[in-house]
């Protein structure tokens, strides 16, 4: 098995129009990132990212700090490794308004502050995402969505074709919050019942390693942020 690098990308624009970009502090936190892999010697013979312009954006900060790096490693972009939608967000919030008045009153106060951000609108969005999940993961699905069960399958099968790498590889994945938190548990021998556990834990470009042992894979760090000063610690 070979070892593993999972990394959440940096700070995307969660109050602006156009949700899929890093912002400022999203680019910084991602070149610490890489600061910190290359002078850990971190070699990659693989890199992973999905196809979402701020996992994209977030791996290309390692290649951009040694040039050089990337003419020794397979650079994959690949599907298997994207978050939800935003549509997705949006109908199984409408749908779950229609069901849960505490819910509709969340959703309202949430929309209303958006916009400016904050510790407020943090928690409001996740507890929202919460209750998305817990109904997503019991089989509620809006018309046109994916299903828990198809996202789930679709990471994990790609966590099978990461632990297909040589014993000797280098791996670096770059992804989102959900797919991760599914791989995590994967790793660490979880049920079903625990996949979505991490997701409200991991900060943006926080690091979690797998390496290899006689066992099989151990973590040697999850959600590590050993790279970033304490003023960058941010979770959406």
């Amino acid at each position: 098995m070979p070892r593993l690098y999972l990394v959440r990308h940096g700070r995307a624009d969660s109050t602006g129009e156009v949700y899929d970009r890093l912002t400022d502090i999203g680019h910084r936190q991602a070149e610490l990132l890489a600061d910190y892999l290359v002078s850990s010697g971190v070699r990659p013979d693989a890199v992973y990212h999905g196809t979402l312009q701020r996992q994209r954006e977030t791996a290309e900060h390692l290649t951009r700090r040694r040039p050089a790096l990337s003419n020794r490693f397979q650079n994959t972009e690949t599907a298997s490794l994207n978050e939800f939608t935003p549509e997705f967000w949006g109908a199984m919030s409408r749908k779950l308004s229609a069901l849960d008045q505490n819910f509709a009153h969340d959703l309202e106060r949430y929309l209303a502050i958006r916009r400016k951000g904050g510790r407020r609108s943090m928690v409001l969005f996740l507890r929202l995402t919460e209750a998305i999940f817990e109904s997503w993961a019991t089989g509620m699905t809006p018309e046109g969505c994916e299903s828990f069960d198809a996202f789930e399958n679709r990471v994990l099968t790609f966590t099978e074709k990461l632990l297909a790498h040589k014993e000797s590889d280098t791996v670096v994945v770059f992804s989102s919050g959900t797919p991760l938190s599914i791989m995590i548990a994967r790793l660490l021998g979880w049920d079903r019942s625990r996949s979505l556990d991490w997701m409200r834990y991991l900060q943006n470009t926080s690091l979690s390693v797998f390496l290899p042992g006689r066992a099989g894979l151990s973590p040697a760090a999850i959600n590590s942020l050993g790279h970033l000063p304490p003023d960058l610690h941010t979770l959406l």
